[in-house]
């Protein structure tokens, strides 16, 4: 049994290459920088993979790029100065390769600026330690202790750091070169980590010859903005992420055929035959989500081999099962009590809903979406109760206490955008 794994690649398999093709033309014709590009999209969307590409494509055109996981240091770190200081290791580790006449001083240089800066980071840093475990008195006896002068200077210090960052990238990458630093998995972060991750780009960085290239959920950043800002009532979330990031760049989603060729090569004699009623499933039922998409693919495979031969009919309706098991939960756990559920369901209005006491639920405009849409898709009490039993064989395997959460915010969006669509 082989099934997907979920880690980003350069290779496209997602139908992605073009628009990372085009995002590296916004990086590398950039008219003036410093530049900020958001590489927005919901959870599992492929901004990994997107951004992995590009950074392939500038390490063969010579372009000097540094990448940042910022959910590594995430309530480990002074996280800013995580950021920071991936640059200067780079930097640091890459001297030979410096365009500055003198390597050893450039590098002896690097190693200065990196320890002020974590002399620094260590006294503010403590004022965010909960419960006051160590006290800023104590940072500031451990300072003079390695450098008597340290701390007088400090703040001296990162006052003028926007030149010293700017004068450091001049030597690395010459006067017409750039560097490229990729921020990764921000929306994994602690809200407030993510912010300050944000604000590092513009209050210690916004000087230098540098485009950086945020992935990121914008939702997500938004909401920790409206937490962190919450008495501000004049810094609207979605205009302060404006002032950070010049240049949204929005993820397009996959093309239902580009999904279902995933599942190529994997299960030949058990995955549905392509139709219309599969692409249903999959484009409103998991939104075209790469992440969800593997996901349903692994769980349908692991439970085709427990089922058996099965018709295509048959498939389709597990299809359908697994899909609301791992992407509307609490519709699921109803079902279970109640496998005629769906057919009560599909056609029904809200007094209905209401009736069935599921007046919570139907608030969730995807879950009412994706039954509507798939009702030509068999489902009766029968049915479902089998298909239940065979489905159970997944759910250890593909439900985490993370994920949830995660899909939850990415719903969400897709609950917004199908309002938009709607709308209009």
């Amino acid at each position: 049994m082989r099934l997907l794994d979920d880690n980003p690649t350069t290779e496209d398999k997602l139908g992605y290459r073009p628009t990372a093709d085009l995002l590296f033309e916004v990086v590398t014709g950039a008219a003036a920088r410093p530049l900020t590009v958001g590489v927005f999209g919901g959870w599992g969307s492929g901004k990994t993979s997107v951004m992995r590409m590009v950074e392939e494509k500038l390490k063969a055109q010579g372009i000097k790029s540094v990448w940042f996981n910022a959910w590594k240091y995430d309530g480990k770190e002074v996280i800013w100065n995580a950021l920071i200081q991936t640059v200067l290791l780079k930097m640091r580790d890459d001297a030979g390769a410096a365009k500055s006449g003198d390597i050893e001083a450039f590098k002896k240089n690097v190693i200065r600026v990196s320890k002020e800066l974590a002399k620094y980071a260590a006294k503010v840093g403590t004022r965010f330690v909960p419960g006051g475990i160590l006290r800023e008195e104590d940072v500031d006896a451990f300072l003079r202790a390695i450098a008597p002068s340290a701390d007088d200077d400090l703040f001296a210090f990162v006052n003028r750091f926007e030149d010293v960052f700017d004068r450091l990238v001049k030597e690395y990458v010459g006067e017409d070169g750039y560097l490229v630093v990729f921020v990764d998995d921000l929306d994994r972060c602690l809200p407030e980590n993510a912010i300050e991750v944000m604000e590092a780009l513009k209050l210690y960085l916004d000087r230098a010859n540098c485009v950086f290239v945020v992935g990121v959920e914008p939702a997500i950043i938004e909401e920790a903005i409206r937490r962190r800002y919450a008495d501000n009532q004049f810094l609207p979330a979605s205009e302060y992420l404006e002032k950070i990031v010049q240049i949204p760049f929005v993820l397009p989603r996959m093309r239902a055929e580009t999904a279902l060729g995933l599942a190529e090569g994997m299960a030949v004699d058990s995955f549905p035959e392509r139709s219309t009623q599969l692409s249903r499933i999959v484009r409103y039922g998991l939104s075209r989500n790469p992440r969800r998409i593997k996901r349903f693919i692994n769980a349908f495979v692991v439970a085709s081999y427990t089922a058996g031969n099965l018709t295509q009919p048959e498939r389709l309706i597990l299809a359908k099962i697994l899909v609301l098991q791992t992407r509307f939960p609490d519709f699921y756990r109803r079902l279970m009590q109640d496998p005629g559920l769906i057919a009560k369901l599909q056609e029904a209005d809200e007094a209905t809903w209401h009736e069935k006491d599921m007046a919570e639920l139907y608030e969730n405009i995807a879950l009412r979406q994706f039954l509507k849409k798939t009702r030509s898709v068999g489902a009766d009490e029968d049915e479902v109760r089998q298909w239940i039993r065979v489905a159970k064989v997944t759910r250890d395997s593909l439900t985490d206490g993370d994920d949830y959460d995660l899909e939850d915010v990415a719903e969400e969006a897709d609950e917004r955008e199908f309002e938009r669509t709607e709308t209009r």
